[in-house]
């Protein structure tokens, strides 16, 4: 119990945003521009570090680190520009429950995994576009419209991916599904009561 207090202790004075909860997810701190693994693992320990292989869209894989990787409402997921090195973080993604997001100038408003179509375009102040779904970039946002989502304070962009109520009916699917862009104000999307499923910042090269 002691060992888990200093832990706790040595990470909240190095990354405050992973000693609170929930802990916000934004562009500085451990998941800043010049992140690395290494720095990762000199604050976390090893045991909460791990290189891998990361999923990509159409079976592809990359060389990332996983932070958390035996928790997964805290679990990280990290893709970098330089994958032999394991630094510049070029896409970091969460599932989990225990993460938000505070998009610029959002005021108080957050977003995390779970929110609703709603929330996210309050958050947003305004409708955006989201992908159709069924397919490996089904459900990520598209365009904040103008909005508060196209980025965090610190720089980096904001993706946002959503889901479909698993009991949304198979006709209601098929008319927001396949390579379209879609409003989240349609009625056509709303019927099929989307929520996020992650949340990913990240850099160009």
């Amino acid at each position: 119990m002691l060992r888990r207090l200093v832990i706790v202790a040595l990470i909240g004075a190095t990354f405050p945003a992973l000693a609170q909860t929930p802990m916000q997810l934004d562009c500085t701190g451990p998941f800043a521009k010049s992140a690395d693994e290494a720095a990762l693992v000199q604050s976390l320990g090893r045991a909460n570090v791990k290189a891998t292989r990361i999923d990509g869209a159409e079976g592809e894989t990359s060389q990332g680190t996983v932070v958390f990787p035996n928790d997964p409402k805290r679990r990280v997921e990290i893709v970098w520009h330089d994958e032999r090195r394991r630094r510049r973080p070029a896409s970091i993604s969460v599932r989990g429950p225990e993460w938000i997001v505070k998009p610029a100038g959002a005021a108080t408003r957050t977003i995390s995994v779970k929110s609703s179509l709603d929330e996210v375009e309050e958050t947003n102040e305004r409708p955006f576009s989201l992908m159709g779904f069924g397919w490996d970039m089904g459900g990520y946002t598209a365009g904040g419209g103008g909005g508060k989502l196209g980025a965090l304070d610190g720089g980096c962009d904001l993706s946002i991916r959503f889901d479909p109520d698993p009991k949304a009916r198979s006709a209601s699917l098929d008319k927001v599904s396949g390579e379209h862009k879609f409003a989240s104000s349609s009625p056509v999307v709303r019927a099929v009561k989307p929520i996020v499923s992650q949340i990913s910042i990240g850099w160009p090269e």
